[in-house]
C-alpha cells in the first residue's frame, strides 16, 4: 500500500513543468516570426484569451457544466471571513468530476513575470501558455504533459516594450537574478507545443489508498519528502504545494477534503475574502506562506477556490517586497508575477491530436 500512495504522487511530480526552460524557449526557429505584430498586440493590461471549449456554461452560481467528462466551473460570489471556514466550506463542497475514464485530464493558464536585460537595458518579459495533462489508467495509456500551447513571450507594459526596442528589438534576453549569475535567455515571441510522456497510474484503488484524513496525509507528504530529500525539515510551501495539488488530482474526495484541512493547519494561512482570478471568475481567496524567489523577491502565494464545487479556480503569486532585479524593471509591491489558472479538470476517454508539436506522439 505504500507503494500505491507514492504512485500518484509520482505521477503528479512528473506531471509538474517547470516554470521556464530556458534553453528551451531561445533560438526556437518560431521566434522572431510576426514577433512585431505579437509584441505590439500584447502588451499588458490585457485579459487572458479565453478557450471557448473550458468556459462556464450558464448562468453564475450554477455548480458546474460537464462537457466531454471535463468539469467545467461557474463560481458563485459569498464571502467568508475566516479562513477555518473558507476551507472547511470548500472541503464539504467537493464534488466528484463524473465516472472514470481512460485519462485524468486537466487544463491551465499559465503567466510568469520575468526581469531580464539586453544590451544596457532593463525590462520584464512575461511568458504565457497553456498545458494539458493527462494520466491513463492503464500501461496501454499513454500519459502525457503538454506544454507551451498558445505560447507567447512579451514585453510585460508599454514601457517594458520601450525598454525592449530601444536594446534594438532582440529576439531573447538575459535572465536576471539577486543570487549570482542566472544562466540562460529568454526567446521573444511564439513557440511550438511540446509533448512530454508520462508514467501511467496504476488504478482507483491506488488513488483510494491515499490517506482521508488530514494528520495521516501530513504524515504521508512528510514521509515522502523525507524520501527525496534524505532529511530536512519540510518546509510549510512544500507541504502546502504538494497538499494543493492533490486537490486538483484523481484521489478520493475525502483525501481532497484532508488535503484543505492540511492547508488550514499551515501556520500563516489566512482569508483574503473575494477576489477575481485572472479570467475574472470572482472565488474565495486564501493567502499562502510566503517564499523567496530569486528572481523577483519575497512573494505571497494565494488560492482562489470557486465556492461553488471546493474546487481552484487558480493559484498567484504576489509580490510582496520586490528584490533588486525585480525593482529595476519596475515591478512593485501588489504585483501579480505568476498564475495559474485551472480551465477545467476531470475524466475523459481521449486525447486530442496537438498539431505541430514537439516531442513524441
Amino acid at each position: 500500500m505504500a507503494r500505491a500512495k507514492r504512485d500518484v504522487m509520482k505521477a503528479l511530480a512528473d506531471a509538474r513543468p517547470e516554470a521556464l526552460d530556458p534553453e528551451r524557449l531561445a533560438g526556437s526557429p518560431r521566434q522572431q516570426r510576426d514577433l512585431e505584430q505579437i509584441i505590439s498586440a500584447a502588451i499588458t493590461p490585457a485579459r487572458p484569451r479565453s478557450v471557448r471549449r473550458w468556459l462556464p456554461v450558464g448562468a453564475v452560481g450554477a455548480v458546474a457544466a460537464v462537457a466531454a467528462g471535463i468539469v467545467l466551473f461557474a463560481p458563485t460570489q459569498p464571502s467568508f471571513p475566516d479562513v477555518n471556514r473558507v476551507l472547511v466550506d470548500a472541503a464539504n463542497k467537493l464534488v466528484e468530476p463524473g465516472p472514470e475514464g481512460t485519462y485524468w485530464e486537466t487544463k491551465t493558464r499559465h503567466s510568469s513575470t520575468w526581469p531580464v536585460a539586453a544590451g544596457d537595458r532593463r525590462f520584464a518579459l512575461v511568458i504565457e501558455e497553456e498545458r494539458e495533462v493527462s494520466l491513463g489508467r492503464k500501461p496501454e495509456s499513454k500519459s502525457r504533459a503538454v506544454s507551451g500551447l498558445n505560447a507567447v513571450t512579451r514585453p510585460r507594459t508599454l514601457a517594458d516594450e520601450q525598454a525592449w526596442r530601444a536594446a534594438g528589438t532582440p529576439a531573447s534576453a538575459q535572465l536576471l537574478s539577486d543570487v549570482g549569475v542566472r544562466e540562460g535567455a529568454v526567446a521573444l515571441g511564439q513557440r511550438p507545443p511540446a509533448i512530454k510522456p508520462l508514467p501511467w497510474l496504476s488504478g482507483r484503488e491506488d488513488h483510494a489508498g491515499l490517506p482521508k484524513d488530514a494528520d495521516g496525509l501530513r504524515r504521508h507528504l512528510t514521509e515522502r519528502y523525507r524520501e527525496e530529500a534524505g532529511a530536512g525539515t519540510v518546509s510549510d510551501a512544500w507541504l502546502v504545494d504538494r497538499a494543493r495539488e492533490l486537490i486538483t488530482s484523481p484521489v478520493a474526495k475525502e483525501t481532497r477534503a484532508a488535503a484543505y484541512e492540511v492547508i488550514a493547519g499551515t501556520a500563516g494561512v489566512r482569508s483574503l475574502g473575494e477576489r477575481a482570478d485572472p479570467l475574472g471568475r470572482k472565488g474565495n481567496a486564501i493567502a499562502l506562506p510566503t517564499r523567496r524567489d530569486d528572481a523577483l523577491g519575497l512573494v505571497e502565494q494565494q488560492l482562489i477556490i470557486d465556492p461553488g464545487t471546493g474546487l481552484p479556480l487558480a493559484s498567484q503569486e504576489v509580490l510582496v517586497v520586490p528584490g533588486a532585479s525585480a525593482a529595476s524593471v519596475g515591478l512593485a509591491a501588489g504585483d501579480i508575477v505568476r498564475s495559474e489558472t485551472l480551465l477545467g479538470l476531470g475524466w475523459t476517454d481521449q486525447q486530442r491530436d496537438i498539431p505541430g508539436a514537439i516531442g513524441p506522439r
